[in-house]
């Protein structure tokens, strides 16, 4: 198990790593009747208020995030126990309201752009359970799946946006855990695989870079542990765990492009942290103080788009042609000083190359001997690292 020792984690935060331009999106009850939305940087840990709601008990515990349109969605009752969707422009704080034709609460949201539609979850009774499709624009709500004999493993769901399918997690009547996989277009369950994993899974995120679903469990009071799923045939692999960790606001968010993880929860001094995880390697990369002490909601990432222009001089390498038969190409249209470590993982975070030196020093990198598959290749040197997909067909 990657267990990270506290003085690891001190060496990790004085050489650093590299931080793209984004922010996380969470939600804070303020009192009964009182939700924010918040904008946290996560380099810094620093927070801004986007949006007070008032007269909205929180009838969720996240938001969902429409990123292209600048806009988020939380779902609550009003002081008349209608149930609405509060529509929120994140530029300028500006929202709007909808009434929803459905009144039971609605678990933890996922935009999805693809079809402009909310999924979301509902617990009808302790062994049945449903999966919505809710409109934006209107509210209206529709049942895209029933699930019988499933109890909510889970307070949320996944979606795979290219693949218009969605990810479930629940108990049979076994108590056996599976992944419910369900075809949003034809509103059907396609397959239900058992999972290997012990105790529940918090929060699934469906990552579109490698198509695993990364989710949190807890393996004690203060230590959590990371799995990835494959949706294909449920099989899991360790990807992380963390100690001196109090997982209270259980959940984690995915940067799909640099292959990140974020996980808030709180220390053994009750100090407020958000956890970066590398998720190629399982390792914990930083710790940042938040300055919200309080909980929040499950954070959804914002910022993916300027993330593919980040601030990393690696993001000017190119690595060609791919895929290939494992020789590879290595170039970058701008100069890269200093010593640099090139590290290549397979699908499951093992390393299997690694070389150091300037990088003039590896023109091209010969995989030819690895069996076909994804890879990373990951560039780290000068506090700066990033990583780079690649397909190997032999």
């Amino acid at each position: 198990m990657k267990i990270i020792p506290k003085i690891f984690i001190c060496l990790f935060l004085i050489t650093g790593y590299s931080q793209a331009i984004t922010s996380l999106l969470v939600q804070r009850t303020i009192s009964p009747q009182e939700q924010q939305i918040l904008k946290i940087d996560p380099l810094t840990g620093n927070s801004e208020t986007i949006a007070t709601i008032t007269e909205l008990s929180g009838g969720t515990s996240s938001i969902a995030v429409d990123e292209p349109n600048s806009r988020c969605f939380i779902f609550g009752y009003d002081l008349q126990s209608n149930h609405r969707l509060y529509i929120v422009n994140v530029s300028t704080g500006a929202m709007i309201s909808n009434p929803v034709n459905f009144q039971e609460s609605i678990s933890d949201p996922y935009y999805n752009s693809a079809d402009g539609m909310i999924y979301a979850q509902n617990g009808v009774t302790s062994n049945v359970q449903q999966v919505l499709k809710i409109d934006p624009a209107t509210g209206s709500t529709t049942v895209v799946a029933i699930l019988t004999g499933v109890s909510g493993g889970t307070t949320s769901l996944t979606v795979d946006q290219v693949g218009k399918r969605c990810f479930f997690f629940g108990y049979d009547t076994l108590s056996m855990q599976k992944i419910f996989v369900i075809d949003l277009q034809n509103d059907a369950v396609l397959n239900a695989f058992a999972l290997n994993i012990r105790g529940c899974l918090d929060d699934p995120f469906y990552n579109p870079s490698d198509r695993m679903i990364y989710a949190q469990t807890v393996i004690s009071v203060n230590e959590q542990a990371i799995y990835k799923i494959d949706p294909s045939s449920g099989k899991s692999v360790f990807v992380s765990s963390l100690t001196e960790h109090n997982g209270s606001t259980s959940a984690l968010t995915v940067d799909p492009v640099n292959h990140l993880c974020y996980l808030s929860g709180y220390d053994s001094e009750s100090n407020h942290n958000l956890f970066i995880i590398d998720l190629i390697t399982g390792t914990l990369m930083a710790i940042t103080p938040l300055s919200v002490q309080e909980n929040f909601g499950d954070p959804v990432l914002m910022g993916n788009d300027i993330i593919k222009s980040g601030n990393s001089v690696f993001v000017n390498v190119n690595v060609f042609p791919n895929p290939s038969t494992g020789l590879f190409l290595i170039s970058s249209t701008t100069f890269i000083p200093g010593e640099i470590k090139l590290e290549v993982f397979d699908a499951i975070g093992e390393k299997v190359y690694t070389q150091t030196g300037e990088f003039s020093d590896f023109p091209q990198i010969n995989l030819s001997a690895l069996r076909s598959g994804e890879y990373f290749i990951r560039f780290s040197g000068n506090n700066d690292a990033y990583t780079k997909k690649v397909l190997v067909i032999n």
